[in-house]
C-alpha cells in the first residue's frame, strides 16, 4: 500500500511540476505583451493614442482611409524637355537626393537628379517601361527585346544586378508589391504577368515565383498594392482580371459595349444605375455616349476592393469586385478630337486614356491623354463616384504618371509624368512640335 501511495503522490508533484512550468510560460508571454505594448504607448503623443491607434488599424485594413484631395496645393510645376519621344519617367529617393529616371525611344535610359542638369545614361537598351519598389532599393526596367533589368539605387550611378530573360514579347509595365519583403508584377505583350520575389536588399538577385495566364490579349497595365492580389487589362479582349495569387483565382471584368444580352448574362439590368457624364457634365437619361470602347489600356488600384480602367473611348470607370459592371463611368473625360475630312466632314474622335494613375488607399487619382493636360479627380467617400479637381498642363501624349510620397516630408505629394509627340506603344499618330513637348512633366 505504501509503494502504490508513495507512487501516485509522484506523479502529483509531476503533474503539478507541469502545471506551474506551462502557466509561468504563459505568464512570460503576457507579460512580454504588456511590456511591448507599454512601449508602443509611450512612442505616442498623449493627445493622439486614439487617432494614431485607429489610423494604423485603418492603415492595416487594405481600405481607402487617405482622405488627401481636400488639402491638395500644386506649388511648382517643372518640365525637363528631352530630344525624343519619353515612354516612362518615375522618381526614386535615394539616400541623398530625389532622381528622375526615364526611358525613350532613342532606346536610352537615364537618369536625372532632380535639381540638377547631370544626365547619366544607363546600359539599359530599348527600356519601355519603369517601377521602383516601395523601400527605393530596387529599380525594374522591362524592355522591349524581352527581358527586365534589375538595378540597386543605393549605388551611384545605379548598378546593374541581373537581367531576367524568359519572355516571349516585350514587356509593357511593371509593379511592385508595397510591402516588405516586395514582389514584382511583370506584365508583357506575350499575354502573361509573371511573379518575382526580392530579397529585402540588394545586391541579391530576386527569384521567379510563378506565371499568371487569361487575358486572350497583349496586357499594357498592371498594378499591385499591399496583398498578393493584382489587377490588370487586356486591351483588345476588353477585361480586366483582378488575380488573387493565393488562392490561384481570378475575377473578370467585362468593359467594351452594352447589349441586353450581354447585361442578362452579367446579371447587371438596370441600365440607368450607373453615375454617367461627359467631360464633367452629366448625361441625361435614355442619352448614349455615342463611342464604342474598342479596349481597355490602363489600371489603377484604388484599394483591395475598389479599381478603375481606362480605354481608347476616353472612358474612366470605377469598378468593385463584388459588382459584374462598373459602378460609375466618366464618359470622355479628357474630351474630344475634331478631324477635318475631305469626305466625312468633321469626325469626332475620342481622347483615348492613356496613363491612369492612383495614390494608394486614397481619394485621389490622375488621368491623361492628348488633350494638354492632366487631370486630377476626386473619389468620394463612399466610392460611388469620382469629380475633375484640377488640372496640370502636360503638352502631348502623356505616357506615365506617377503618384508618390516624398520620401523626407511624408505629407507632400510628388506627381511625374512623361509626355511625347508619339504614343507609347507606336507611332501610328504624331502631334506637332507646337502641340506637344517630349518632356518630364513634375509637381512638388
Amino acid at each position: 500500500m505504501s509503494s502504490v501511495s508513495s507512487g501516485s503522490e509522484s506523479e502529483r508533484e509531476r503533474e503539478e511540476e507541469v502545471y506551474s512550468s506551462s502557466s509561468e510560460d504563459e505568464g512570460d508571454v503576457q507579460n512580454k505583451r504588456i511590456k511591448l505594448a507599454k512601449e508602443y504607448l509611450s512612442g505616442l503623443d498623449g493627445e493622439d493614442v486614439e487617432t494614431t491607434l485607429e489610423s494604423n488599424l485603418l492603415e492595416k485594413s487594405n481600405k481607402m482611409n487617405k482622405f488627401i484631395s481636400a488639402n491638395l496645393n500644386i506649388k511648382t510645376v517643372r518640365s525637363i524637355k528631352h530630344k525624343s519621344p519619353l515612354t516612362h519617367a518615375i522618381i526614386s529617393f535615394t539616400s541623398t537626393t530625389p532622381i528622375l529616371v526615364f526611358s525613350a525611344k532613342d532606346n536610352n535610359l537615364y537618369t536625372q537628379p532632380l535639381n540638377s542638369k547631370d544626365r547619366h545614361r544607363l546600359p539599359t537598351r530599348h527600356p519601355l517601361c519603369l517601377a521602383t519598389s516601395p523601400d527605393f532599393n530596387w529599380l525594374a526596367v522591362g524592355t522591349s527585346i524581352n527581358t527586365i533589368d534589375i538595378y540597386n539605387t543605393q549605388t551611384s550611378p545605379f548598378s546593374l544586378i541581373t537581367t531576367i530573360p524568359g519572355f516571349k514579347d516585350s514587356i509593357t509595365s511593371l509593379s511592385f508589391r508595397k510591402s516588405t519583403p516586395t514582389a514584382l508584377f511583370a506584365a508583357s505583350l506575350d499575354r502573361s504577368i509573371k511573379i518575382y520575389s526580392f530579397p529585402p536588399s540588394p545586391p541579391d538577385p530576386p527569384s521567379y515565383v510563378e506565371t499568371l495566364f487569361g487575358h486572350q490579349d497583349s496586357i499594357y497595365s498592371v498594378d499591385v498594392l499591399r496583398s498578393d492580389l493584382a489587377l490588370s487589362v487586356g486591351c483588345r479582349d476588353k477585361s480586366a482580371r483582378y488575380w488573387k495569387v493565393v488562392d490561384e483565382s481570378q475575377l473578370v471584368f467585362r468593359g467594351g459595349g452594352r447589349s441586353k444580352i450581354r447585361d442578362m448574362i452579367d446579371g447587371a439590368l438596370d441600365f440607368d444605375a450607373q453615375g454617367m457624364d461627359v467631360d464633367g457634365e452629366p448625361i441625361r437619361r435614355g442619352k448614349q455616349a455615342g463611342f464604342v470602347e474598342g479596349s481597355l489600356d490602363v489600371c489603377a488600384m484604388i484599394d483591395e476592393q475598389h479599381f478603375l480602367t481606362g480605354g481608347d473611348s476616353g472612358f474612366i470607370s470605377l469598378w468593385n469586385i463584388g459588382k459584374k459592371k462598373a459602378i460609375y463611368t466618366s464618359y470622355l473625360a479628357h474630351g474630344v478630337h475634331h478631324h477635318h475630312s475631305e469626305t466625312e466632314g468633321v469626325i469626332k474622335q475620342p481622347r483615348g486614356i492613356t496613363a491612369l494613375a492612383a495614390f494608394p488607399y486614397s481619394d485621389l487619382f490622375a488621368s491623361g491623354s492628348s488633350d494638354g493636360y492632366i487631370r486630377l479627380w476626386r473619389i468620394d467617400a463612399n466610392l460611388k463616384a469620382f469629380s475633375k479637381l484640377a488640372e496640370i498642363d502636360a503638352k502631348g501624349f502623356v505616357n506615365s504618371i506617377q503618384l508618390v510620397q516624398e520620401e523626407q516630408e511624408k505629407d507632400q505629394l510628388v506627381l511625374v509624368a512623361a509626355t511625347a509627340q508619339e504614343p507609347r506603344m507606336g507611332r501610328w499618330e504624331k502631334l506637332p512640335s507646337s502641340a506637344a513637348k517630349n518632356a518630364i512633366v513634375s509637381s512638388l
